[in-house]
C-alpha cells in the first residue's frame, strides 16, 4: 500500500499545467475568426470544476461578433468535468488517505500569464453564471443542431425547478439564441461532482420556448422514470424522432404504463426506447411490447413508422449483461394497420438465463 507521503509526490507529478491548459483555449478559440464558413463546429475540453463557469463563457464571449455564428449548423459541446487528481481515485478510495484539495479559483487565476488571466477574466459562480451568459452569449441564426455532452447536466425531461437545473442549465443557454434548432443531443451521467454543493439561479423561461421547438431529441442518461416521460411529453409536444437510452443499456424498472403518455405525440415517426424491465422480472415478453405498439398506433400515431426497443438480458450471472434488441416496423394497407417485429422475439432471446421473462 503507497505511503501518504509517496501519494502527494505522486500528486505532484501530475498536476494540471493549467496554464498551457487555458493558453489551448485561448489560442483555439481565437483560430475561429480564420474559418467564417464554417458550418460544423465541435468543442471538446477538461473542466476542472473551479473554473468550468469561467472557461465556458470565455469560449463564448470570443465567439460573439464572428462571422462563424453566422454560418454554423451544426455545434457540439463536449465537456468533462474533473478534480485535479482525478488520477488518484483509487487510492482514496482504499485507504483513509484524503487528497490535497483543489486549488481555488483565485489560486488557479494568480499563477496564470496576462494573457490567459483577461481570457478568463473575474471568477464567475452558481449565481452570476447565467446573468453574464446572457450578456456576452452570440447569435447562431442557422445552427439546427446540437449537441452537450457532460457529467450532471439536467435533461430536457427533468424538472425546471430541479436544483441541478439551476446550477448547471448554463449550457443550454446558447441554445436560446437559435430560432431555426430543431434537433438536440443530450450525453450526461449523474455522479458526485465536487464544487456543485448549494443552489444557482436559473430562469426557467429561457428554455421554455426552445424545447418546444425540438422536432428531433435524443438523450442517453444513466436513468429514466416515469415521471421523466411525462415531463418530456409535457415540453416536446411537436417531436418526430426520439431517441432515449440509458448508459451501458442499465436495466430499468419500468413497464408499458410508464411509456403510456407517448401515445400523446401525435408527430412522432421513429421511436428508440430502453426494452422495459420491471422490478424483479426481467424483460418484458416480446409479444407484449408488440401489443403494446399497436395500442399506440391506433390511438392516433398515425405517422408512426419504427419502434426500437433496446435492452440486456442476465446471462449466467447478474453481474454478466447480453444486449437486446427489438425492432417494430408498421406498414398501413387500406385494410388497417400491419406490424412486422424482428430481433430477440423468442424467449430464448431476452428471457434471462435464471428463467426470468
Amino acid at each position: 500500500m503507497p505511503r501518504s507521503n509517496d501519494i502527494d509526490e505522486s500528486f505532484r507529478n501530475i498536476e494540471i499545467d493549467f496554464e498551457a491548459f487555458v493558453t489551448n483555449i485561448r489560442i483555439s478559440t481565437m483560430a475561429l475568426k480564420l474559418f467564417p464558413n464554417v458550418q460544423e463546429l465541435y468543442i471538446s475540453y477538461m473542466a476542472p470544476h473551479n473554473c468550468e463557469f469561467n472557461i465556458y463563457t470565455a469560449i463564448l464571449r470570443d465567439m460573439l461578433g464572428l462571422p462563424i455564428c453566422d454560418s454554423l449548423q451544426r455545434l457540439e459541446f463536449q465537456i468533462t468535468r474533473e478534480r485535479n487528481v482525478r488520477k488518484l481515485t483509487h487510492y482514496w478510495c482504499a485507504t483513509d488517505w484524503v487528497p490535497p484539495a483543489d486549488p481555488s479559483y483565485s489560486e488557479f487565476y494568480a499563477k496564470l500569464s496576462p494573457e490567459n488571466q483577461e481570457f478568463l477574466g473575474k471568477e464567475q459562480n452558481n449565481f452570476t453564471i447565467n446573468k453574464v451568459m446572457s450578456e456576452i452569449v452570440p447569435k447562431f441564426p442557422a445552427l439546427t443542431e446540437a449537441r452537450i455532452v457532460a457529467h450532471n447536466l439536467p435533461t430536457p425531461m427533468e424538472s425546471f425547478s430541479d436544483p441541478l437545473f439551476e446550477k448547471t442549465a448554463f449550457y443550454y443557454l446558447p441554445l436560446s439564441f437559435a430560432p431555426k434548432l430543431e434537433k438536440l443531443r443530450i450525453e450526461t451521467e449523474k455522479c458526485q461532482v465536487q464544487g456543485y454543493e448549494g443552489k444557482g439561479w436559473f430562469d426557467n423561461r429561457l428554455l421554455g420556448d426552445v424545447l418546444s421547438r425540438i422536432k428531433d431529441l435524443r438523450v442517453i442518461s444513466s436513468h429514466l422514470e416515469g415521471k421523466d416521460i411525462m415531463m418530456l411529453v409535457g415540453k416536446l409536444p411537436h417531436l418526430q424522432h426520439l431517441d432515449l437510452q440509458t448508459i451501458k443499456r442499465i436495466p430499468l424498472f419500468l413497464t408499458t404504463e410508464d411509456y403510456a403518455p407517448f401515445g400523446k405525440l401525435r408527430n412522432l415517426e421513429y421511436m428508440r426506447l430502453p426494452w422495459p424491465s420491471p422490478r424483479r422480472s426481467g424483460s418484458i415478453p416480446a409479444e407484449v411490447m408488440r401489443k403494446w405498439v399497436i395500442g399506440i398506433v391506433d390511438s392516433g400515431l398515425d405517422r408512426l413508422q419504427t419502434v426500437e426497443l433496446l435492452g440486456s438480458r442476465y446471462s449466467a450471472s447478474k453481474y454478466e449483461r447480453t444486449d437486446i434488441d427489438l425492432q417494430f416496423s408498421v406498414q398501413r394497407t387500406e385494410k388497417g394497420s400491419l406490424l412486422d417485429m424482428w430481433g430477440a422475439t423468442s424467449k430464448a432471446d431476452y428471457a434471462d438465463d435464471k428463467g426470468r421473462y
